[in-house]
């Protein structure tokens, strides 16, 4: 049984987050181990993992990061543990992007620093405004999966190297 399925929901990258929460709370109330005092130890066992499973189903369909690459390895377009390719052409890119940030960094050049942030983050703005199409239509466009798992890969990526330039650009005190 997937995530989905757990809730009795349709599998979707944009699950009606209210209906969802209350299905949540329903299922931590039907599993809480206060209703559980006097079942036997498999009863206990049982709700304990219904619990556990009804936190992460949770967190993983309300985060859509999550809920994206949840989805791709359910349809089988994303291995977990699998090393995958992304394109020469945007790997080129992020080389350059990538020692145009360490140059900005050893010279502790903030405003450039600040350009590659605000250029980062376009590019991921970008990337979400591409999925969008294939988010709404789905199920539908099933072969649109394998441009939604490369974007989400671009978009991990991406995020990895804002990582990097948030942490070494730490806010200006007023």
């Amino acid at each position: 049984m997937n995530y989905f399925e757990f809730y009795g929901i349709p599998v979707s990258f944009m699950p009606d987050e209210a209906a969802l929460k209350t299905l949540f709370f329903q299922k931590s109330r039907e599993f809480h181990p206060d209703f559980f005092t006097n079942a036997s130890e498999e009863e206990k066992q049982f709700a304990l993992n219904q619990t556990s499973i009804n936190n992460i189903a949770y967190k993983t369909i309300t985060d859509p990061e999550a809920r994206t690459k949840y989805i791709l390895e359910l349809e089988g377009i994303l291995i977990d543990g699998q090393k995958e390719a992304l394109p020469q052409d945007f790997l080129f890119e992020m080389m350059e992007l990538n020692e145009e940030l360490e140059g900005y960094q050893e010279s502790n050049n903030k405003p450039e620093i600040d350009d590659i942030r605000r250029e980062i983050e376009s590019m991921i703005k970008n990337i979400d405004k591409e999925n969008q199409p294939i988010y709404q239509n789905y199920p539908k466009n099933k072969e649109q999966l394998p441009t939604l798992k490369e974007n989400y890969l671009k978009s991990k990526y991406l995020a990895r190297i804002l990582t990097r330039v948030t942490v070494s650009t730490p806010p200006q005190e007023l």
